[in-house]
């Protein structure tokens, strides 16, 4: 299991795992859906990049003051 930090750009800023900073996420239907969503969302299955194992991602974005996406 991982938890990790994305960029609102779509990159892994750090994770539990320590080893997949600056990879590019951004084509990921779970990190898309939360930069618009006002929740959580829940991915599709489907195998991880990082621990290339099934993942069931879960993804909410983090917001500043003003509601800008500065983080998923």
């Amino acid at each position: 299991r991982v938890i990790f930090l994305m960029s609102a750009e779509g990159r892994v800023a750090c994770d539990s795992a320590g080893a997949s900073a600056g990879q590019d996420m951004s084509d990921r239907s779970y990190w898309k859906e939360a930069l618009t969503a006002d929740r959580s969302v829940v991915g599709e299955y489907t195998q991880s990049r990082i621990t290339d194992t099934a993942v069931l991602p879960i993804a909410g974005a983090v917001r500043d003051g003003d509601g800008v996406v500065q983080a998923v």
